[in-house]
Parts: C-alpha cells; structure tokens; sequence
C-alpha cells in the first residue's frame, strides 16, 4: 500500500467565493485559460538537475514571470493563482474554512450533501460573508480555526464548536463564532498581527518529558503575547453563553471576561516573519551548566534545581533562525484591557446614577459607532524583554515560513533561496536541507502503527497508545513545479510523489481540539481524530494525504512491509469482486506467491478461505496451488514452510470432505421400509415394548402439530464452504525436540494455528499466527533447526455462534438422519476428517434437538437412523485400528445429558433419551468412571456397575434405569407442552362459559380485560429447578392466557367436562362439530395430564395457583379489575379450607393491605369519594376502585366464614419420578404455613372495607372514615390478620352511634335511588291524561344482585358490628322503598320489624305525601273539589306534608290504599293517631 490522496470535501460554490472576495477583479478578465500545470511534471526533470548547485540562477530565472494585471489602478489578481494570494485556515477538525483577503472574509461550514454527483457528498457551505474592517484602513493578517472540545458527558472529547481567530494590521485580535458572531476584541500591541499560531495539549510519548500546556502565541514585528489556553477555553465559553443570552434579550452588546496573557518583547534579531512555540523545556545537568558558562562566564552561579522555561523559535533576518528562552515566572500575567473597560464603565454608571439622584440630570450617552467623541484606543501594557539566547546565522538567508512537528523536536523552514531546512529543536542544529523548491508550503503528518487485529497480537494491540510505534514524515509541496512530495524524516527518502496543480495551498493546522484533558486523550471512545496536512484546490477540492506507516521503514525491501502490501491487495481484491461466486483463484494465486513470510502467507491463505460465496472448487484450486508451490520452490523446507505446508494439506482435506458431503446430499435416494416396518424393527432394537414405543409416537405427532412452529433457517442446504472451514481449527505443531544449544523453547517456535479459515471476513489479518520470535526477527530464521517431524490436528471450534454450528451439523447429519444418505457413507467421511468422535457426537445431537420438526414428522425413520448412526459410531470408537480412536477423557453421557437437560425441544429429547437409554453401556467413559450429579441424583456412568441377579432375569444397569426415568419425565413434558400449546378457538371459549357460567355481581359490571400474553416454554432445567409448584404454575399461566372459568378448569381435571346437546347453542353444523372436536380433544389432554401427575395437577393446587396468577397480573395493572375478580372466583372453588384460607390471607397481606390503607387515608383526608386524579396519585387506581374495595370485602369475608378443621390438613406430595426437583417453595407449601388469622382482626377490616365500599359505590360527602370507629379499631387497622385483639368492652359513645346511624341510613337511601322511581309518567301520558289519574307502567323487580337488594344485608350487618338499631335501620329502608313506589318489597322486611307503631307512624306520612299529591300539589279545579270533601285540619295536615318529597308521585290508587289499610291495621286503637289514620282511609276510598 502506497500513499493515497483521498477527497474529504469540495466547495459548494467556488464561484460565489471568489466573486465576494475580489468583487472588482473578475469583472475585467477575459476568458480564462485553461490550467497548464498538469502538464509539466516532475517527471519532466531528473534528480541530478534539482541537486544542481547553480539551480539557484534558474530559479532566479524562473521568476521572471508576468506581473498581475492593473485595471484602473487596481491590483488584479490572477484567476488562477488567487489561493495564493488569501490568507486560508482549515479547522482541524474539518469542520468550518475561513478564506479572507484584505478586510473580506468569508465563512464555511462542512455539511453533508447526499445528492452530490461527483462523488464528494462533504460540501462547504456558506454561513457568512463579509467586511470585518472596524477601522479604516485595517485589513486582515493571519486567521486560525480552532476547535473547542465537548465537556458534556455524552459527547466529551467531540468537536463542541469552532472559534475563529483573525489578527489585522491595527493590532487588534477579534475572535468569532463559525456563523461569524463577534466575540472577543482585543488590542494587545499596536503593531500589525504577524502569525497566530496554537499549540494544545499532547501527552508525552515517553516518561519524564514535561507535559506540554494549551496556549495561543500572537506574532507582532517585535513583541511576541502569549495567552494560556485554559484561560481562553473558559473565556470564550463565558463569551459565547453571553452571546446566547444576549440574542434571546435582544441585547447587542457583551461584556467579555478579562484575558490573561505574557507579553515578551523579542531583541537582538532583526526581522522576524514566523515564530513556533515548543512548550515547556527542562534541561540536563551538562546543558544547564553550559548555558550557564557561556551566558555568565567562569564566576557564574548554578542553581541546584535546572530552572524549567518556555522556547520560542523565531525566522526572519539577522540571525535566520533565533531561539529565545523565557524561564518560568519571569514575567508576570497581565489583565487585558477588558477588566479595565469593565471598570471604566461601572464607574460611568454610578456617575450617571448618581447625578440623577441628584437632581443634576444625566446626559444621554452616544455609542461610538453613531458618531460623537472619536474612539480612544485602549492602554496597551509594555513588553517584558525577551533577548535571543543563540541563532543560526545567514547574512544573505531570510526565512519565510517555520513550522513545527507533531512530536515538538523537529522543525522546517522555508528561505528566500528556495531551500527547506530541516531543524533539530532541542540541540538547536540543521540536520537536513532540501534545494530547488522556491515558494514551497510544508506539513506534517505523523503515523501510528497499524498492528494485525488477530490473537496472536492481543499483546501489541493492549499496549498504551504512547508506547506504539509512531513515523512523521514531512510533506512539501512546491507549488512552481506542481508537485506534492512526502518524504521521510529526517534521513529517509522520499517516499511518494504526486503531480498536483500548481495553484494549490497545502493547509498543516498542527494542532488539535482546544479544552481536552489527558483522560479523555488516553480514552479511545473520545480520542478524535483530527486533520494533519491537507491540500486545497482551486477548483474548490480539499484532499487529505494518507500515509501508511511501513513506509517508514528503514529497508525498503523489508519482508514484512512488503507482505502487508501485498495483504492490503488481496484484501481489496476480494471485496471488490463483482460478484461472491466470481472466480478469482487465477488472480489471487500470484499475490499469495508473492509473500515471503509463512506467517502472513499463512493469513493471506485464511483470507481466502474465508471469503464468502467462493466454490469449493476455487479453494481446493487455491489450496493445492499453494502446496505445490511451496513444495516445488524450496529444497529442504524450514520448519515453518513445513509446517505451513502441513496446515494446506488439512485445509485441502477438510474441502474434499465438504464436496463429498455435497455430493451425497445431492445423490437422493428414498429409506428403506415402511413406517410400519420399521417400527417392528424398532422396538427390538431399542428392546422397548411396542406398546410403548407406538404410544411414544403418537404423543409425538399430536404434540408436533399443537406445537407451535420455531423459527429455524434451513442453513445446511446452503451451507458455504468458507462457513464450513471455520467451524475447525488446525493446528501444526512439531513432535520432536529440537537442540538443546540452539533454543531454550520447546515446541513453540513457529507453530501455526488457525481456528477454521483463521479470519473474519470483516478483519484484515487476523488469522492466528504464534511464532516465538518478534516478526522482524522471523525473517532470518536459521535453517539448521533439527526437525524431524510435525502433527496436524484437526478439532472442532468451540467458540462458533450456536445457529453456525447448527447449521454445520446440518449439513453434516440431517441428510443422514432424512434417510437420504446410508449411515456408512457419512462414517467414512467422518473417518476422513480426522477428528475426535466425541464432539462429533455431540453435534449430532445438538442437530437432532434443534430439528424437532423434521423428527417428530417422520419420528420412526429418523429414530432407526439416530440408533444407525451411534452404533456405527460406537464401533468405529471401539475398533483399536480405526485411525478415530483416540483416548477418552471426556464423558460422552455426562454431555448429551446435559444437552437434553437444557434444551426446549422436548419431543426430540423424548426419542434422543429412549436411544441413548439403549445403547448407555456402549458409550465411552473416562477411565475409572465417572460420577455425575444431575437433578439432584448421583449417578455412576458405568456400565460394570450392575447388580446380582438370578438367572432368567434380565440385567438392567443403573444407566439403563436412569434413562428410562428420563423418558419419562420427558414424556410428561410432551403432555404438558402438548396441553400449553393447544390453540383454543373463541368458539371453543364461548362454549366453555355456556358450560361452566360464572357468577357475576352487578357491582362488578361486564368486567373484561385484554388476554394475558403467555409464551410456553418448556425445558427440563426449568421443571428441576422450578420448585414443586411449577407444573400448577405452568397450567395456571394456561388457564389465565385463555381465561378458562374455575368450573371447566375443576370438571376437565376429573374427566367429566363433555358437551352436551341441551347446552349447546344453534350453530353452523360444521362449526357444530369443530368445537365439540376441539372441546374434547383439550379436556382428553388435560384430563390425561391430571392422571400423569395427579399430585401435581391436584384440583385445589390448580385452582390456587390460577388465583395468584390472575392477582399478579392485576398488580402489574392494577385499572383492570378483571384479574381480581377472577382470583376471587377461583378462590372460591377451593375446596381444602387451610389453602384458601393460606392463599386468602397472603393475597391480602401481599397485594390488597397497602392499597386499601392509602384509600382509607385519603377518603379520610378529603371527607368525600376522592376524584380520579387523587385515586391515581395516592393508590393507583382510578375511581373504578369502587370495584376493589367490593373484591376486598370478599377476600376478607371468605376469610372470616372459614372453619379450618385439623382433618383436612393437605398432603403435600409430588410424583416419584419428580422427586428430584428443587427450588423455591411452592404456592400451596407457602399458604399451609400462614398463620391462623384472628376473625375479630378480619371483621375489623371488613367494617372498614364495606363502609369504603359505600362510600366510593355511591360517592358519598361529608363523611370521615375512620372517624366511624372506635380508637381500638383504628390501632389494629392494616397489622397482621394474625395479631391478637380484644375489643373494647365499655359502652360506645352514643355520639359516634349517632354517626354511625346516620351513615349507614344514607347507605340505605343512596341503594334505594339505585332503582328508578317506579310508576313514572312519560311526557305522552301526561299530555294525554287529563282531569283523571295516570295509569303508568311499573318498573320491573330488581335483580338479586342489584346494588338495592345486596346493600341493604350489607349495611344490617355493618349495623350489627357498629352496635346501631337494625329496627331504626329496617325502618328507614321501608320508608324509602314507599318514597319511591316499590311497595311489593316492603313486605319481606316488614314482618321482621319489633317496633310496629313506629314503623305504623312513619307509614302514615308515607300515605300523608301521596295524598297530598293527589288533593293539593295539582291545583286544579277537580283537586279543589276534592279537598272540599275532606275535613278541614286533614287537608291542613296535608298540605304541611306537600312540600316534602315524594320520588313516586304518581303510584297506583290500589297500593295507596293498600297502604292506608296497613298502616292503620299496625297501629293501636288507642292511639292518638288512630283517628287520623281511619280519616286517611276514607279519603283514599273516597277516591277510588
């Protein structure tokens, strides 16, 4: 790889740049000729002539060209040369260009052009343009972009924005934003800004070196500021946050934070053009003292300590090169003139402030820009004398351009005599000059190695950053010729040229983003990358120069540089094949001959190798190509040589192998038998009862077609050979000692190792290469070495992806377990690749698990194949001559185990577990045995250890015993996954409620809820160590996904739940029978799946675990109330009383306590039916909790009516062939353990619950909770159900009585105006009823779960609790159920009521409000004649009774009177209020 100049970014608009920076100049050219400079090359002249001593006077002739043209007096400029006139800066960024000439200045920001048609979508645009004058005359001098570094934590190290800097002719330094926003003005010294230049923090590369600072260095004619960049970092943000917030203010002006700066006033040089600064110097000692001696002479003083100071490097005339030193605290910082404006203005204010106060008035103030005093120029502070300590002198030489290196220790310059020197910074000396390049423009750009990104280099790759290997080399570009150079420093040659333009400007910033810190240097994820050297055309085109780092190497014809040339060609050539399958062996097999190293020899073949798509017949060609060639170009091979041979050898028989499978796979040919076939032959094989095996498959095929369908990419059909290259890794190493004189490693010295093709595709070089010497040194490899021989050994990769070694295995053993391959054709290619049985049988499995599909559809074909398979396996193992044998340390069983332990494909663990089971003892153990310890059972995995039997008998190991147990556990996994992935029909589900229908209280509404997302998956790692519990979890999280009601879950368990005709629904036929189908099918599974594990699937535990989930889900969502409901259904059905009583009392303690305490709180707080937002704030719910606090009343009524009885005390069991599962306890373990509750601690609660209930049901005021109870009560709220309580046995306060009676009567009044007001009339019966009574319809009789029938038992048995009068309760109910016209359903309540003449009293006002209805509220004629034929004190008596109100104003005269008869017949005779009642008679007789 050669030196590149890549495009990095292009001007928008060239023209619109030069139009505005020469706006008079364009205008009087003519047409402009084309560019010449292409066409006189470097190559046009020779070496020799360039060396030329006498070059000088061609050079000299040379310049003899035409002047610019003057138009009018004006200098013009040429159209093609005015880069060179513009003074140009570059951030380092690449960010923002600023091109100004004179007082014109324009701005550019990079941005990014999607739509660019010359293939550089970076465009320059631009953000501002125009005159940055603010005095006449005053033009600008130098410019500098520099970047300022992010201190927000996301982006900390990144480019935050750019500021401008611009020094002009007046002195004065102006910094600006990229958008051309002023910022900073300061007049430091009033002589023309020479060069601004800036150097920013870069550590040093080795230890003990003084850590160089951020500065900003201005060069005046005499006088040289220096300005610390800390300062100015922390400056310009203030500066800039001023701006911001001036410009939201609307405020022009900003008040700038003072500058710190050192001002040096440099002596004894006579002219200077160009300064550098190299930061911080600390002599040695020899250095301190000959400074010392020379400056001062033989008395002079030496200070213990070498005193540190600041090198500025200064070019010009008289000397040529000066160095000056400026000691440390030599010179104290000054403030810049902005702290003393500050003041001058503060001063002015409290003048002016003052003067008002006064009465003396304040004359308006007039900014110097609208005219009025002339401008005053700052104080300017003197300069501290700075005098040269020594220089290179040149009477005749000037110079005209200095610049520094990235490592600070080099410098070039550039003279009048067309040379270019190089400098040594720290000794003060020319170490190189360069002749023939007048007007040249210098840059540098330094290099990092680029280390191999494979294992091997692991240890390179981790070094520090510093310590990396680093080369600068030096660009100049000589713009009279047109050629761009790069050469080495500082003796090496030159390394690349190019043929450039002649009008160009070649931009070096040497320097970096302002504001970082050594962290975020050191940091890779910041550390940014910055733009070194850079060249601009005029055509507007910027291309950076990228050079690699082996040029820098000492030898050209270094081995290893040229191998990573030739590394980098065959990469490209790989990536840029047309296409994947494109032969290239013809092109790729020259470079790979080409190297000269074995070890990149060896990565470039794992390039290859690895490069997607290639044919195997490519490889094989580039394979044997390679072997050929190292055979026939070496006599006696060296080690590595033989061994890289060895490696190709593997490699070309690991490709044979991949087209020999290929080829069987293509080469089909149908199994052999039938399906019943071989199941007969099966079963003795496997010496299983046919029974047996029959029923295995016919689990299978129904659990294969409930299952749902995994996701699976048929991989090995398409299976590259590059794919299956990297599934191996090949390792060569030697197999006898070498000398013991000529190395003290053994074995390691040039060992090749590569993990399949050895390299990522995405990676360049980064196969495994472990040679004992550094790679330089490997290039002379003695080849007196004794090696006798060397070992390939092939293995497979442990590290590849799970799906690619699928999809390998693949394309390995499922063409042979299709029956599409004979088992012994797939054995001999095995044989041929040479490696260990044991992890090539345990791929087999890994494929059989992962195709469960295929297996389970044609289970009795793949089973007879798998069995095939591992006995010829098995005897290939066995047989001492099979090159497969090897010695086992590895336990086969232990694997395989483990792979159907932690698999989720349970229907081909089921056959993998019967197969091994039968071929246990043939499997190969490590010596002695070995023990494993799986599911909580030790076993040993020997077949020797069987136990004495008698003969006739049949011998049966613990192997055998342990794998059978395995089948069947695994066979209970098939029922359970066929049973979780059942897909139930919504018809199915509506059948099932027409079944089974739940009961639901009008409270609650039609609740319904979304599905409950479940994903069944099943392993038996998870079953282990699930805990006792986890197969009721399973089955409930089932029953909660398809929201099955605790009937069909309590009749499909014990085998009873069938459809039957009467309750079937009309439907479509065909439906018709889908759904009785399917209904049976699931209750079949699920009934069979209780018989399996009937401890397990126990109907209390089902129903338990059903309940907890449904309370889990709704404490994730706690708005759909739904969940509750469910729970509390489900619990209801539990039929042991110690469970319920257990789930009841941790559903309470776990979900309901804390919710039902913040209601409590908060009705308490507000005194009324909090609003939606208060529910949700303070509880989480929304005013839908009305619905929770009624499912709280029954979870602690089922509480309180509970009676555990010692007898049934549940036995906590599980299956025998489960007995090894382990984990957390179970739900039910967990409920039996609960503490006995406490009913006068439950009752309490419930009090509590049911008055929230009330309150929030029908949205009661004016009401404080918790002031209902007693002060006993309140301290026992929401402890423990457990804790021990005893009320309060002194009389209750009769006032809280009273409040409590009047609590519960509004209770009673709101569930009575539930109902409508009976006997209404509708506006067409009243506009037709005229003069007579109305004859409406009555309201139909409420339900029995209506909120009017259910509240009332709740509110006499809060009475009853509360120590309130039932009677005066019952009472009250009577008369609301007469307001309001439902006089049928008084009569249940009032043969309950003791006090019969308060109750008659009561009815009498009753039947006071109707009449009076009927006689006095109309008005009317027919009303008035009516009253006329009732006693006077009874109409008197009724008309004080019409303005009370009435909700049933219009009831039947039958029931009035009715009522009239009752109320009279309850009341004695000798009553004072007997009369009355005989006179409502009448009246109402009177009106029938």
């Amino acid at each position: 790889m050669t030196c590149v100049l890549s495009n990095v970014g292009s001007f928008q608009d060239i023209n619109c740049v030069k139009k505005f920076i020469f706006p008079n100049s364009f205008e009087h050219t003519n047409e402009i000729l084309p560019d010449e400079s292409m066409n006189e090359g470097w190559d046009a002249t020779t070496w020799a002539d360039w060396e030329d001593d006498n070059h000088e006077v061609q050079e000299e002739e040379d310049e003899d060209q035409p002047e610019n043209e003057q138009v009018d007096g004006i200098l013009l400029p040429d159209p093609e040369t005015w880069f060179q006139d513009c003074i140009i800066s570059l951030s380092p960024a690449n960010d923002v260009l600023v091109v100004t000439f004179e007082e014109r200045a324009v701005f550019l920001q990079q941005k990014w052009d999607p739509d660019a048609k010359d293939g550089t979508d970076c465009k320059y645009q631009i953000v501002y343009k125009g005159c940055l004058n603010q005095e006449e005359g005053e033009c600008i001098t130098s410019v500098l972009c520099i970047p300022l570094a992010s201190q927000k934590r996301s982006s900390q190290g990144a480019p935050d924005w750019t500021c401008v800097v611009i020094g002009f002719t007046s002195g004065y330094i102006r910094i600006y934003t990229e958008n051309g926003s002023l910022l900073l003005s300061q007049l430091l010294h009033e002589d023309p800004v020479l060069k601004l230049k800036c150097r920013t923090l870069d550590p040093p590369r080795y230890p003990g070196l003084p850590e160089q600072q951020e500065e900003l260095t201005i060069l005046y004619p005499t006088s040289l500021v220096t300005i610390d960049g800390f300062s100015l970092f922390q400056s310009l943000r203030a500066c800039r946050n001023q701006l911001a917030r001036a410009t939201a203010d609307g405020v022009d002006a900003i008040r700038p934070p003072p500058l710190v700066y050192k001002k040096w006033g440099l002596q004894h040089q006579d002219a200077i053009v160009d300064h550098v600064s190299t930061g911080l110097v600390t002599p040695c000692a020899f250095d301190q003292l000959q400074t010392a001696s020379i400056q001062r002479g033989f008395n002079a003083s030496i200070k213990s300590s070498p005193p540190v100071s600041t090198r500025y490097i200064t070019t010009g005339a008289g000397p040529f090169v000066g160095f000056y030193y400026a000691l440390d605290g030599s010179s104290q910082p000054l403030l810049s003139e902005v702290a003393m404006a500050v003041a001058s203005k503060l001063k002015s204010a409290l003048f002016s402030a003052a003067s008002g106060w006064l009465g003396l008035g304040g004359r308006p103030r007039q900014s110097e820009e609208h005219g009025g005093n002339p401008k005053t120029k700052p104080k300017v502070e003197p300069p501290t004398s700075l005098p040269i300590r020594f220089g290179l002198p040149d009477l005749r030489r000037h110079g005209d351009s200095i610049s520094l290196s990235p490592g600070l220790n080099l410098a070039v310059t550039t003279d009048s005599f067309g040379r270019i020197t190089l400098l040594d910074v720290n000794k003060g000396v020319s170490v190189r000059m360069w002749k023939g390049y007048r007007d040249a423009q210098c840059g540098w750009i330094q290099v990092r190695e680029e280390h191999l990104r494979g294992k091997s280099f692991h240890r390179q790759s981790s070094e520090p950053q510093s310590q990396m290997r680093v080369a600068l080399f030096l660009v100049i570009y000589a713009p009279r010729r047109g050629i761009l150079e790069v050469w080495n420093t500082q003796q090496g040659p030159r390394v690349a040229a190019f043929n450039v333009p002649k009008s160009c400007r070649l931009l070096s910033p040497g320097y970096g983003f302002m504001g970082l810190n050594n962290l975020v240097i050191h940091d890779s994820r910041f550390r940014p990358s910055v733009l070194q050297c850079c060249l601009l055309e005029t055509s507007g085109l910027i291309r950076s120069i990228q050079v690699p780092f082996h040029l820098a190497l000492s030898d050209k014809n270094s081995r290893r540089a040229h191998d990573l040339h030739l590394m980098k060609k065959l990469s490209n050539l790989i990536h840029h094949r047309r296409s994947l399958t494109e032969p290239f062996s013809d092109s790729v097999m020259p470079i790979l001959q080409e190297f000269k190293m074995p070890i990149h020899k060896q990565q470039a073949l794992d390039k290859v190798l690895s490069a997607k798509g290639t044919p195997p017949s490519e490889l094989l060609r580039v394979v044997e190509s390679l072997a050929s060639s190292i055979q026939s170009s070496i006599q006696d091979l060296d080690y590595e040589n033989k061994c890289l041979l060895h490696y190709c050898h593997a490699q070309g028989r690991l490709l044979e192998v991949y087209v020999s499978i290929k080829g069987l796979v293509h080469d089909q040919r149908p199994a052999l038998g039938t399906k019943e076939t071989d199941k007969e032959d099966l079963a003795s094989l496997l010496n299983i009862c046919p029974l047996r095996l029959d029923a295995y498959f016919k689990s299978l095929e129904s659990y294969a077609t409930t299952k749902e369908a995994r996701v699976h990419f048929d991989l090995d059909v398409s299976l590259e050979a590059s794919h299956f290259l990297s599934c191996f890794k090949v390792s060569v190493t030697r197999t006898a000692r070498q000398h013991p004189a000529k190395s003290t490693e053994e074995g390691e010295v040039g060992t090749l190792t590569t993990d399949g093709a050895g390299t990522n595709p995405g990676e360049e070089g980064s196969g495994e290469v472990k040679p004992a010497r550094d790679d330089m040194e490997s290039e002379g490899i003695p080849e007196t070495e004794e090696v006798t021989d060397v070992e390939t050994r092939v293995t497979i990769r442990e590290d590849v992806a799970e799906e690619k070694m699928i999809a390998f295995g693949s394309c390995l053993f499922k063409p042979c377990l299709q029956g599409l391959v004979s088992v012994d054709d797939l054995v001999v290619l095995l044989e041929s690749l040479h490696v260990s049985p044991i992890p090539l049988l345990k791929l087999l499995f890994q494929v059989w698990l992962h195709h469960e599909k295929d297996v389970c559809r044609d289970a009795p074909l793949a089973s007879r194949q798998l069995l095939s398979l591992l006995q010829t396996i098995l005897d290939k193992i066995h047989t001492a001559a099979s090159p497969i044998k090897q010695h086992h340390t590895h336990d086969l069983a232990t694997d395989i185990h483990t792979l159907l332990y932690e698999t989720r494909h349970i229907g081909s663990a089921l056959l993998a577990s019967v197969v091994v089971g039968r071929m246990i003892d043939r499997l190969p153990k490590p010596e002695g045995g070995d023990k494993m310890e799986e599911e909580g059972e030790v076993m040993l995995l020997d077949s020797s250890s069987s136990l004495d039997i008698s003969p006739g008998w049949t011998q049966v190991s613990e192997d055998a015993t342990f794998w059978e147990r395995l089948a069947v556990k695994f066979e209970d996994l098939v029922w359970l996954s066929r049973l979780l992935h059942s897909d139930i029909s919504k018809e199915t589900i509506s059948e099932m409620c027409r079944n089974h229908p739940q009961q639901k209280s009008a409270e609650m509404g039609g609740l319904q809820a979304p599905p409950i997302d479940f994903t069944p998956s099943l392993c038996l790692k998870k079953i282990i160590e699930g805990g006792r519990g986890v197969f009721a979890e399973l089955v409930a999280k089932w029953a909660c996904h398809h929201q099955l009601s605790p009937g069909y879950i309590t009749s499909a368990s014990q085998g009873h739940s069938r459809v039957t005709p009467a309750k079937q629904a009309k439907v479509d036929p065909s439906v018709k029978e889908e759904v009785e189908c399917q209904l049976n099918n699931l209750s079949e599974t699920f009934h069979s799946l209780c018989l399996r594990l009937p401890h397990s699937l126990e109907h209390d535990v089902l129903q338990a675990h059903t309940a907890w989930e449904y309370v889990v889900h709704w404490n994730k969502n706690a708005e759909v109330t739904y969940y509750l409901h469910q729970a509390v259904e489900h619990l209801r059905v539990i039929s042991n009383p110690q469970v319920k009583h257990g789930v009841c009392s941790m559903l309470w303690h776990t979900f309901l306590v804390k919710r039902v305490s913040s209601t409590a709180f908060l009705m308490d707080k507000v005194g009324k039916a909090p609003k939606d937002r208060l529910c949700r704030k303070d509880v989480g719910l929304s005013d839908m909790g009305r619905k929770f606090l009624g499912i709280c009343s029954d979870v602690l009524d089922m509480l309180y009516n509970l009676e555990p009885e010692s007898t049934m005390t549940p036995i906590i069991a599980i299956e025998d062939n489960w007995r090894s599962i382990h984990g957390p306890s179970s739900l039910v373990e967990l409920a039996v353990n609960q503490a006995e509750t406490n009913p006068l601690v439950v009752d309490v609660h419930i009090q509590l619950c049911t008055a929230l209930w009330a309150i929030m049901s029908f949205q009661l005021k004016s009401i404080k909770v918790l002031g209902l109870f007693d002060f006993r009560s309140k301290a026992i709220f929401f402890k423990e159900l457990s804790y021990a309580f005893k009320p309060s046995t002194a009389e209750p306060d009769p006032s809280q009585i009273n409040t409590r009676h009047e609590f519960l009567k509004r209770v009673l009044t709101s569930a009575v105006e539930s109902l409508p007001p009976n006997y209404s009339l509708s506006e067409d019966s009243r506009s037709t009823e005229e003069g007579g009574f109305a004859s409406p319809h009555p309201q139909p009789r409420p339900d029995k779960d209506h909120p009017s029938q259910t509240w009332p038992v709740r509110v006499y048995q809060l009475a009853e609790s509360l120590y309130v009068d039932k009677n005066a309760l019952k009472r009250h109910h009577v008369c609301e159920l007469y307001r309001s016209g439902y006089d049928y359903l008084t009569q249940e309540i009032l043969v309950t009521i003791t006090n019969q003449t308060g109750m008659a009293l009561q009815l009498l006002d009753i039947l006071g409000q109707r009449l009076a209805q009927m006689v006095v509220v109309p008005g009317d004629s027919f009303s008035v004649e009516r009253q006329s034929r009732l006693p006077a004190s009874l109409v008197s008596w009724l008309k004080t009774l019409a303005k009370l109100p009435l909700r049933c104003t219009n009831p039947p005269i039958q029931d009035t009177a009715h009522l009239a008869g009752q109320a009279a017949g309850l009341l004695p005779e000798d009553h004072s209020k007997y009369s009355l009642a005989l006179q409502l008679i009448e009246a109402v007789g009177s009106m029938t």
